[in-house]
């Protein structure tokens, strides 16, 4: 699953960017929509306009993140059930954890953004393996060759290509327009209450 505006009501990073962004944060995202540049180089450019510290930036995403209800139990109901789940997002692990560490979940496979703060700004790598033009594609993709039946939960642009690799898709926002207009197998959802309940009926051996 993605994480900002996913696992969270609203995005995290632009909430981050708008508060402590020292530059035009917003000319590379043009660049990235355009397909100019990758969206693992959107979020390093981006990042490195931020010189804050972690411990500063920790306080502001507590005190200002919502979760999406019905996310904790979720996750519980995927752990008794002994559905392995992953959060793969361009996300920094310094918020990601943040927001997840405060919850009482079971743990979580994480694919985001590694973080090392700086006076120059954040810098950012990704985990080998899922770096490219889509490691949120390629990251479903060797999931399905493992053997997996894979759902992906996600709203955006960058969820596109996973979606066209998953089993089955929740979506939300943009993405559930683009999932409609591809005939994708997916359905909406507002919160993780929705998507526990297709959950179950996939289980059951049932379309949602």
């Amino acid at each position: 699953m993605d994480f900002d505006n996913t696992i969270t009501v609203g995005e995290v990073s632009l909430a981050l960017l708008r508060e402590f962004a020292d530059g035009d944060w917003y000319e590379p995202y043009f660049l990235h929509v355009t397909g100019e540049i990758t969206l693992e180089e959107l979020m390093r450019r981006q990042f490195a306009m931020i010189r804050c510290s972690r411990e500063e930036l920790v306080r502001f995403v507590r005190e200002a993140t919502v979760v999406r209800p019905g996310f904790d139990e979720f996750l519980r109901f995927c752990n008794d059930r002994e559905v392995p789940v992953a959060v793969c997002s361009a996300g920094m692990d310094f918020y990601v954890e943040t927001v997840l560490s405060a919850l009482d979940i079971p743990p979580l496979q994480l694919v985001v953004g590694e973080t090392t703060f700086g006076t120059d700004g954040i810098r950012v790598r990704y985990p080998e393996g899922v770096g490219g033009l889509d490691f949120k594609a390629t990251f479903v993709k060797e999931k399905h060759e493992a053997g997996y039946y894979v759902i992906h939960i996600g709203d955006g642009i960058s969820d596109r290509g996973a979606a066209e690799e998953a089993s089955f898709v929740f979506a939300r926002d943009g993405l559930l327009e683009f999932c409609r207009r591809s005939s994708l197998p997916h359905l909406p959802f507002d919160d993780f209450r929705d998507v526990r309940r297709g959950l179950e009926s996939l289980l059951a051996g049932a379309r949602p």
